[in-house]
């Protein structure tokens, strides 16, 4: 196994063991509760937290719509689901906002973002 697999196994190792770590038997409801970390304002409301857990009712419609709305944007090529933008456009269509509803958040809850989003996606099932 590479470096970048082993890097991602102990990431996802990581995301799952807080998970876990929520004392929850359904992950589902729990620990994609995230608090900004600096809170943001959208349409004139602070946002002081988001709730992920919609992440889990994402189609592969939505996923469709979130990657053209990515090409749109100028991007392209492989593993877009790794980059900061496609996050924030995930996590918009995950809670049924404007594309637009990330725009204002700062750069270091848009990295913490990115990685919850990316780490979702690639987390391992739990059993």
């Amino acid at each position: 196994m590479g470096l970048k697999e082993n890097v991602e196994n102990d990431r996802m190792d990581m995301v799952s063991g807080e998970l876990e770590k929520s004392g929850s038997q359904d992950v589902k409801n729990k620990g994609l509760l995230i608090k900004m970390m600096e809170p943001f304002k959208f349409d004139g409301e602070e946002i002081r937290k988001l709730d992920l857990n919609c992440l889990y009712d994402l189609t592969a419609k939505d996923m469709e719509q979130i990657e053209a709305m990515m090409i749109r944007n100028g991007y392209s090529g492989q593993n877009m689901e790794l980059l900061n933008k496609y996050a924030m456009l995930t996590v918009a269509r995950a809670l049924k906002k404007p594309w637009e509803f990330c725009d204002n958040m700062k750069a270091r809850d848009v990295i913490r973002i990115k990685n919850i989003v990316s780490g979702f996606f690639y987390m391992r099932a739990f059993q």
